[in-house]
């Protein structure tokens, strides 16, 4: 591996001792311990990343758990001025990354008051005595609070993390179709955990809403653009319909197949309309020729994945490389999928290889979009889903 420079800006301030105290007030955070994990972290990323060189410049502030105790840190980086942000936390008697992202913006940012970090992915503030949702800027009802209280970092939760690989290649052939160049890519909603299947078949939702009226009430799931159709990522329709098949599903118990279709079923009927699942299962596998089937008829599919990889693919041709930049989590999950992508790589050694991926929405805020590689996880089930 190379050794990658970077110059950092901002000072490392050491100190001979920490301890957490409660203080209202979101300050710097210059805990050594802490610090130098996240510099070494970020180093290391930037080596997967195949940066050998680059100036990085960084901030710091104190994060806080639900109870309003100091929990960590949150680092937002620059690269070269491209933003990104890592999060760090006091766990088990050490500090832990919990998260880091190269291109990725500050999900607090704008959020005035206290940062809370409830969960890896769930971003929270806390301003003139309420907890408020860092994404919408809406308050959190009391209900709501409660619920993200049980549910605050602690110990033994599978961590979303970044991932990346660089492919060398001397030939590179791709075929691929999707339903839709910008897909649904909705995420959690406040006062929510555990609703991954939710999220995954409210994205389908929001597919089909454009071609069968009132699937969600009143509400147009998108526009035309350019001769592109762009789905909206945010409305408060989105929100209602996600919490509705939440409770259809027995969402934030974990929720089953047969729960997410009796779940949608009552979901479909009660909007008039029909549906028809389609296994693209074989044998107890994922048949990935049968899922392309499904998809080229215009029905997009629901993946339950025993942990998941998701990638953003940046293809240098002139160089003969892919950049793959992506997120990781061995916890299990469920993602809707919108079309298909097969990649051939052919190397100076005249070997080749070929991935085939699903072009899926993640449910994830940190990448909502992105390709999911059928070979890195096992696939537990996958229908596809067509509404008349």
């Amino acid at each position: 591996m190379k050794k990658v420079l970077v110059t950092i800006l901002a000072a490392i301030i050491m100190i001979a001792s920490v301890s957490f105290n409660i203080k209202l007030n979101a300050d710097a955070c210059e805990l050594p311990d802490c610090q130098n994990l996240f510099v070494s972290t970020l180093n290391e990323t930037l080596a997967n990343s195949n940066i050998s060189e680059a100036e990085v410049s960084f901030r710091s502030e104190k994060i806080y758990d639900m109870n309003l105790n100091e929990l960590g840190c949150l680092y937002v980086f620059y690269v070269d001025d491209e933003e990104g942000f890592a999060i760090s936390v006091y766990h088990n008697g050490g500090f832990v990354i919990s998260e880091i992202f190269l291109d990725t913006d500050n999900p607090y940012d704008g959020c005035p008051g206290l940062k809370i970090y409830p969960s890896v992915s769930v971003y929270v503030y806390y301003y003139n005595g309420q907890f408020c949702d860092a994404n919408s800027k809406l308050p959190f009802s009391e209900e709501a609070v409660d619920l993200l209280s049980e549910v605050t970092f602690r110990g033994g939760e599978e961590p979303v993390v970044s991932t990346s690989q660089t492919i060398y290649y001397s030939y590179r052939s791709e075929s691929h179709y999707w339903l839709c160049a910008y897909p649904p890519d909705y995420i959690g909603i406040p006062g929510y955990t555990n609703i991954c299947v939710a999220i995954a078949a409210g994205n389908i939702v929001g597919y089909w809403d454009r071609f069968n009226v009132n699937l969600m009430p009143n509400f147009d799931p998108g526009e035309l653009w350019n001769g592109e159709y762009y789905y909206y990522s945010y409305d408060s329709a989105i929100n209602s319909m996600i919490a509705q098949l939440a409770l259809l599903m027995n969402g934030g118990n974990g929720t089953t197949v047969a729960q997410c279709q009796t779940g949608l079923s009552s979901y479909w009927t009660s909007a008039g309309y029909t549906a028809r699942y389609t296994t693209v299962m074989s044998n107890g596998s994922f048949d990935y020729n049968a899922a392309k089937d499904q998809i080229d008829d215009g029905e997009p599919i629901l993946i339950f994945s025993e942990g998941f990889t998701i990638y953003r693919i940046y293809s240098y041709p002139n160089n003969g490389l892919d950049s793959y930049m992506g997120i990781t989590c061995t916890g299990n999950h469920a993602m809707a999928g919108f079309g298909y992508m097969d990649v051939t790589y052919t190397f100076s050694d005249n070997t080749s290889q070929t991935s085939h991926f699903i072009k899926v929405a993640s449910g994830q805020s940190t990448l909502t979009t992105g390709y999911y590689n059928i070979a890195t996880h096992n696939i537990d089930d996958a229908f596809s889903i067509y509404i008349s």
